[in-house]
């Protein structure tokens, strides 16, 4: 029996490879700064919604549910609901339409605490996203700003 942590991708894809014919690369690393969610949103940016059933539709989202990524097509203020800006890192090699786009994630490490059920999310790119190729989204779902230190990864 193994013991650990299983982490999956967006495709519920395990990111932990126990083969030894290939291992796991780090394609980027760091710290970002993620602002904290928000009722403002502007045109032109990428953001993920925070809460199920707000008003995003009325800013360019294509539905209401949560953890969905768009491009923000007006501005104005949320009636209902919370967004959080997306923020975008160019990671070379994270891309939709590659063979390997089901061998690539995004690990979270020093996350944050503070008790919420989920204080953020992690994004890249598919065929429903607004986040393009080679770059990856960190989403922070507090009110307040947050550091995230991640690594995305190819397996």
């Amino acid at each position: 029996m193994a013991y650990g942590i299983l982490i999956n991708n967006d495709d519920g894809d395990s990111i932990l490879d126990t083969r030894v014919d290939k291992q796991s690369t780090v394609i980027k690393s760091g710290s970002a700064t993620c602002l904290g969610s928000t009722t403002s949103v502007s045109s032109g940016t990428v953001y993920a919604n925070v809460i199920a059933n707000g008003n995003y539709t009325s800013f360019g989202a294509p539905n209401n549910n949560i953890d969905t990524v768009w491009a923000a097509t007006s501005s104005g203020t949320l009636s209902s609901g919370r967004v959080s800006a997306v923020k975008l890192i160019t990671a070379t090699g994270v891309t939709a339409a590659s063979a390997n786009a089901n061998e690539t994630g995004i690990i979270v490490y020093n996350g944050p605490s503070g008790g919420a059920a989920k204080p953020y999310n992690t994004f890249q790119p598919n065929a429903s996203s607004a986040i393009a190729d080679n770059k990856i989204g960190l989403a922070n779902y507090f009110q307040t700003s947050l550091t995230i230190s991640y690594a995305a990864i190819t397996y």
